[in-house]
């Protein structure tokens, strides 16, 4: 099997369902309704969590980068930042999870 069909029922898992599961081992397919998961989903997992710390740090330079006089906005900048450097994070995972993994029914 591919990283795109179900497991169970072989109809294509989307790629918007694959990108809201948040984590590669809780993806429901949406004409069954079975729990997938893909294979080593929790290593992906956990390089994926452990990925978004320099992340953080990264979001926190180009924010204290862009403002130069007034802090009283670095949070948010940096919460804005981050967030969009996260979901691009999230997009790359996806993009290499549909095309490189392996789907497995999830027990």
């Amino acid at each position: 099997m591919s990283g795109k069909t179900c497991y169970q029922c072989g109809q294509e898992i989307g790629f918007w369902s694959v990108f809201k599961s948040m984590w590669p081992t809780r993806i429901f397919c949406p004409y069954c309704k079975t729990k997938n998961s893909y294979k080593y989903g929790h290593m992906i997992g956990l390089a994926f969590a452990v990925a978004t710390i320099p992340l953080a740090y990264i979001a926190l330079v180009i924010a204290s980068l862009s403002i130069q006089n007034s802090n009283e906005f670095l949070p948010v900048y940096w919460l804005v930042i981050y967030l969009v450097l996260l979901e691009l994070l999230l997009l790359v995972t996806t993009w290499s999870l549909r095309r490189h993994g392996q789907l497995i029914i999830r027990k």
